[in-house]
């Protein structure tokens, strides 16, 4: 519950919770909670899980107990006729979860629970919150969409830490139109950020989610652009089996590309991944280069049309100024 993106309400809401434990992160508890008009559903939730620990309360303090993630379930709960207190209406949801080990535990990593969850509320239209974007989101994501316009396609954007670039980069990537969306990466657990980011909130839910190591997800790419659909796809940078064949597809789909490469100081500057980069994109598709330092390193084969940057500096001033403005 890092990123808190619910608030206080007027009416009682229904929420789902993830927790697991820090020594066995592949074993996921998922309940509900019904939290009252006028509390805060993250402390409330939070108190809810604590009184569960019984006389072990002292594993929830110290932080080996991790609330993961909490979801405001109330429109599906109202669908399925199960919106009042202890309704079960988290049955609905664990069936199709599934790899139950008992009562409320599953045999899951917490990671691949919270994707399960995002994907079965968005099949259900259940409602997330907006996400609003900071000032220097909001600027910068105006700037790249103005040059594209304007025939830019090479991009550095050096985004200091907690800028937020997942949100910022799926905003950019709605925003542009382009229908394929490729996420780039030597990293691979950012592409657990990008899911989990853009699963939360509700701008973004018309974007479909395609992992290319996936079996199949030659079909499934074609099918979602056939019918219109914005594609985020996610492709590993790592040097392996059916990589090549995988930038081989992404070149040869007939419409234009937005690439993000996420920490593209990390791996991606070496010339066997730069090659293979130059080897996905073609000549209207556009790349977006994204790193936090090394900008030089990150940028050092491509020629650059146009840079972002913002730093730390600078949200520190942004958010002294909307300080200042909200009072």
């Amino acid at each position: 519950m890092k990123n808190q993106i619910y608030s206080i309400s007027e009416s009682d809401r229904m929420f789902a919770y993830a927790y697991y434990y820090k020594n066995n992160p592949n074993e996921t508890k998922f309940g509900e909670h019904w939290v009252k008009a006028g509390l805060d559903p993250y402390s409330d939730t939070s108190l809810y899980i604590r009184s569960q620990m019984n006389r072990r309360k002292d594993l929830f303090d110290d932080g080996t107990v991790v609330v993961e993630m909490i979801w405001d379930i109330s429109d599906f709960a109202k669908k399925y006729r199960k919106f009042y207190p202890k309704s079960k209406v988290d049955d609905l949801i664990r069936k199709r979860i599934g790899q139950v080990k008992q009562s409320e535990i599953h045999n899951m990593n917490y990671e691949l629970l919270v994707e399960k969850v995002h994907e079965i509320l968005r099949e259900e239209n259940q409602p997330r919150p907006y996400v609003e974007l900071s000032t220097a989101q909001y600027d910068d994501a105006l700037n790249v969409l103005n040059s594209i316009k304007k025939g830019d396609r090479i991009f550095l954007a050096e985004l200091a830490a907690r800028y937020g670039k997942t949100i910022w980069s799926s905003a950019v990537a709605v925003e542009s139109g382009i229908p394929l969306v490729v996420v780039c990466s030597y990293v691979l657990t950012s592409f657990t950020s990008f899911k989990n980011d853009i699963r939360k909130f509700q701008q973004f839910q018309e974007i479909e989610i395609v992992d290319s190591q996936r079996e199949g997800y030659q079909d499934e790419i074609d099918v979602f652009l056939k019918n219109g659909k914005q594609v985020m796809v996610f492709l590993s940078l790592c040097n392996g089996n059916g990589r090549a064949d995988r930038i081989k597809f992404l070149h040869e789909v007939q419409c234009q590309k937005i690439v993000f490469v996420d920490e593209a100081d990390y791996g991606a500057h070496q010339i066997k991944q730069f090659e293979a980069l130059q080897a996905l994109v073609n000549k209207n598709d556009v790349v977006i280069l994204m790193t936090g330092t090394n900008s030089d390193r990150a940028s050092s084969n491509w020629k650059i049309d146009s840079v972002i940057s913002t730093t730390y500096f600078e949200l520190l001033v942004n958010k002294k100024e909307a300080f200042e403005l909200s009072k």
